[in-house]
């Protein structure tokens, strides 16, 4: 007797047990054990195999974390929600209490296979991480909403740099699912950047959302994808600050240097100087720009430019130097080299009238020794040596020997100081004409620094 009440009082208890489990399970507990209780989540959320599955695209944008110009990869920050219709995730609201949302593990629940196609992510190969829940409501409509970390490939064209623009696209679709299967599209055509936070190097110009359809030629189905455009602008006032006014102010020194006299030597040190300035940011330049032949950037054009610039005024100084001290015995200057450089361009550049102060003139072809003067000597030694050697030595034949020998020493000196007047203003007319091809490469100097600064910068 005891025995069986014992086994009555258990059974008891086990039945009130029972009762109060059931009774304090929670309706969303019931909603997901039912809802699962014969779910297959590796197939197509539809009733019929030939119904579509429309996936829905609603992506926010929230940073761009880095634009890797050498290796084209643009790493951003995104916020993605999906949403679609699952046919066997449905329930009436009045049998669990009025509930009309659950939420359910991203892993017990069929999802699309939605990838990154242009993905360089080694970790994730495209796909979207499971790093949230799923939600869904009673009739039917999923949402995943998760944040992920993008890395994919961006064509980068740096032929306008610092002042580029750089569109980068993310393409999402489906891997196994054809368009009659599985068909994606955007809810809207503007990405969300209400929350977006800006880019230190970049400012964002547009972003955009569409839907596109590529039939390949390996299958006759056609696969719908979504494409994410962002175009970017890159924010410049780094490299204006760091290289274009330093360029720029080389460029000034480069014309100062032309009023240092050519003369001295010093003009040419100086000019180097600033040609190896030039070099060694250029150097700086090419480790922040791609290793690439497609395009030459703007800035490495300007740079290119002030380095031929520079150049060439080192030239032009090699040679002004060069017409200041020609090597003796010095040539006359040539007569269509006076006619263009001391009359037409000296008066183009208003050096005229140091011309006229040189007393140069642009017919003047070099002067030979004054024969008048010698003669005149030499027809008045001759005179005294006929008319007085007698009185003066009367009787001695040596007297006409010794005023010969005067008399061509006299030559000897007059010559001398005639070809030595006649070196000097054949080197007057040599300095001057430098003088001119100097005025003319400064002004050369300057109107190529001003062309390549406005063409290419502005």
């Amino acid at each position: 007797m005891r025995l069986v009440v014992g086994i009555l009082l258990y059974a008891l208890v086990l039945q009130v047990w029972w009762i109060s489990g059931v009774l304090c399970t929670s309706d969303s507990s019931r909603l997901r054990k039912d809802l699962l209780e014969f779910y297959d989540k590796s197939a197509r959320p539809v009733k019929n195999d030939a119904s579509l599955v429309t996936v829905e695209f609603d992506i926010g944008l929230r940073q761009i974390l880095d634009l890797n110009e050498q290796d084209e990869i643009l790493q951003t920050l995104v916020w993605m929600r999906l949403y679609w219709k699952d046919e066997f995730l449905t329930w009436n609201t009045s049998d669990y209490g009025g509930l009309h949302k659950t939420s359910f593990p991203s892993s017990e629940i069929w999802r699309p296979d939605i990838f990154l196609l242009n993905t360089v992510d080694s970790r994730t190969r495209g796909s979207l991480q499971t790093v949230t829940d799923i939600t869904v409501t009673s009739d039917g409509t999923v949402s995943w909403r998760q944040p992920d970390i993008l890395k994919s490939s961006c064509g980068v064209d740096v032929s306008d740099f610092p002042f580029d623009q750089q569109t980068c696209k993310l393409e999402f679709a489906s891997w196994i699912y054809y368009g009659d299967e599985l068909d994606v599209t955007t809810r809207s055509d503007d990405i969300d950047i209400s929350a977006y936070q800006e880019s230190d190097q970049y400012a964002l110009t547009s972003a955009t959302a569409r839907r596109n359809v590529t039939t390949y030629k390996c299958c006759p189905h056609q696969f719908p994808s979504v494409v994410l455009t962002l175009r970017l602008k890159r924010l410049h006032l780094f490299y204006l600050v760091n290289m274009v006014v330093p360029c720029i102010d080389l460029l000034i020194l480069n014309i100062v240097a032309f009023f240092i006299p050519p003369d001295t030597g010093e003009r040419l040190g100086f000019t180097i100087t600033i040609l190896l300035a030039l070099v060694v940011f250029q150097q700086i330049l090419t480790q922040q720009l791609p290793a690439t032949s497609r395009a030459t950037p703007l800035l490495g054009q300007y740079f290119t430019s002030t380095i031929v610039i520079v150049t060439i005024s080192i030239l032009a100084t090699i040679l002004v130097i060069r017409l200041t001290h020609p090597s003796p015995p010095s040539r006359p200057l040539p007569r269509w080299l006076r006619l263009v450089l001391l009359k037409y361009v000296a008066t183009l550049l208003c050096m005229s009238d140091i011309v006229k102060s040189q007393g140069l003139t642009f017919q003047k072809q070099g002067r030979k020794p004054p024969p008048s003067e010698v003669a005149g000597v030499e027809m008045r030694v001759t005179a005294g040596s006929n008319n007085d050697h007698q009185s003066l030595y009367p009787g001695s034949p040596q007297s006409n020997r010794y005023l010969q020998r005067i008399l061509g020493h006299i030559r000897e000196i007059a010559t001398s100081l005639s070809n030595a007047e006649l070196e000097e203003e054949q080197h007057d007319d040599w300095k001057m004409a430098a003088l001119v091809l100097d005025r003319v490469a400064l002004v050369l100097t300057i109107i190529a620094s001003v062309a390549v600064s406005l063409g290419l910068l502005l």
